[in-house]
């Protein structure tokens, strides 16, 4: 019938009365060719299945994320159907990246009980937490973080994430400094073992830990006692490569805790803030120290044994942090979904993080975008049509190309209209679908 229809709107148009049946299933036949079916003339742009819009189960745990683009349906993100917790949000400056993490989090905890741990390079953060009763961490500040600190770990255990944080600012001491790298460990060990903590002994790990200044007393001594010309060559190497990091202002991570880190990962809301570090550089070698910490803290804590969320480790604008391959945040991202843990990361340019990472996540948002380099990436990587190609130029703030990776289905991307959490009061919904819930920022109080 729809054919029939079709011949005859053509012949009515195109042959202004005089009938050419041949003619016109021609012209049918040249639409057809072009995929017409295809375009949105005929077929509504992609929106989400029924497997991502359920109707919600008291039982269920959902965050809700917004709506969708041209049906107006809510939208939620559902842990349980997707294939892990870790989330990757690209978006330009204004896109509306940060207020989209904010609204994660705080939704997070309200569904999952789940805290938060910032990494926040640029103080970005800082006073929406202090708003919401958390904690701030002002590393730089009033607060210092000793490197050396155990934390319950196992010493030996610190010992490589020193080493290996320490390499983030030294690179050398990987590549071509294996002596340096051995001479340094010797020297954290001997450290440790001056303040009575041995490896052994874990009654001994609570002790009073060392400081990179009595790492460096200890290079000093093995200096003089050194008689092979190359060894001493090495160490008088690598106390150069130290010593500018135990004096103001580089000294945030050679003087005494000022913070409890057992604590961090259960304490609600929680931003460890970075940006009165002063080098990029001393920012990387903190935010990189911390991510092993937290990582060997979850490790110790142990599997679930049912799938649930505990805590969101958020690193935005991580690109020193999320871009090398022997990061720690590629590893963190691959091995802690049994651990309860999600990693959202946050970058304005998608290039910036590693593929390790972006492949392994559960959840892309990609918010607005200017560069049509990156916006070949990301079509490349997630697979999108070429309208989202083109909507990635487009998009409005808060709106996002959005994918799921599902535990069992694939689900094509579409795009979302984010509902946001709003600093002075509860979202307010636009749509009568929208669910009926009471968000508000206390929900993130701290609970210790």
């Amino acid at each position: 019938m729809f054919y029939a229809m079709l011949e005859r709107m053509l012949y009515l148009i195109l042959n202004r009365g005089k009938f050419d049946k041949r003619r016109v299933r021609g012209l049918l036949q040249t639409v057809y060719s072009l995929d017409l079916a295809g375009r949105c003339l005929i077929n509504k742009p992609p929106s989400p299945s029924a497997s991502i819009l359920p109707e919600r189960k008291k039982e269920e745990k959902a965050v809700f994320l917004g709506f969708t683009e041209v049906m107006r349906k809510p939208v939620y993100w559902i842990f349980d159907r997707l294939k892990n917790a870790h989330i990757v949000v690209v978006g330009i400056p204004g896109s509306g990246k940060s207020t989209l993490i904010k609204t994660l989090l705080v939704r997070a905890s309200k569904e999952f009980g789940a805290n938060a741990v910032i990494i926040d390079f640029s103080a970005e953060y800082a006073d929406w937490v202090r708003m919401a009763g958390g904690h701030v961490i002002d590393l730089g500040g009033e607060d210092y973080f000793n490197i050396c600190e155990v934390g319950g770990l196992h010493p030996g255990v610190r010992v490589v994430q020193i080493v290996t944080a320490l390499s983030i600012v030294f690179p050398e001491l990987i590549t071509h400094a294996p002596r340096q790298r051995r001479l340094l460990s010797k020297a954290i060990w001997e450290a440790y073992k001056q303040r009575g903590i041995d490896r052994k002994d874990k009654r001994t790990w609570s002790r009073k830990p060392p400081t990179m200044k009595d790492v460096l007393r200890i290079l000093r001594d093995l200096i003089k006692e050194e008689e092979d010309a190359e060894v001493k060559r090495s160490l008088y190497s690598l106390l150069g490569k130290l010593e500018e990091y135990t004096e103001p202002p580089l000294d945030v991570l050679a003087k005494e805790s000022t913070i409890s880190l057992d604590e961090i990962t259960e304490s609600g809301l929680v931003d460890i803030c970075l940006r009165k570090l002063p080098t990029d550089h001393i920012r990387a070698l903190v935010a990189e120290t911390l991510i092993k910490f937290l990582a060997e803290r979850f490790r110790q804590i142990g599997w679930l044994e049912s799938k649930d969320l505990k805590c969101l480790l958020v690193l935005d604008e991580a690109y020193k942090v999320a871009e090398d391959e022997k990061c720690e945040a590629v590893t963190i991202v691959k091995e802690m979904r049994k651990y309860g843990i999600g990693v959202i990361v946050g970058t304005q340019d998608y290039t910036d993080v590693n593929p390790k990472i972006t492949s392994n996540a559960g959840t892309v948002f990609v918010l607005q975008l200017k560069d049509d380099n990156q916006v070949n990436t990301i079509s490349n990587s997630l697979g999108l049509s070429k309208r989202l190609r083109r909507r990635l130029l487009t998009l409005r703030q808060g709106e996002a190309v959005t994918f799921f990776s599902l535990e069992r289905d694939y689900e094509p991307p579409f795009v979302l209209r984010v509902s946001p959490i709003l600093p002075e009061k509860t979202v307010t919904v636009e749509f009568p679908e929208a669910p009926d819930f009471d968000y508000h920022l206390d929900a993130l109080l701290r609970r210790v």
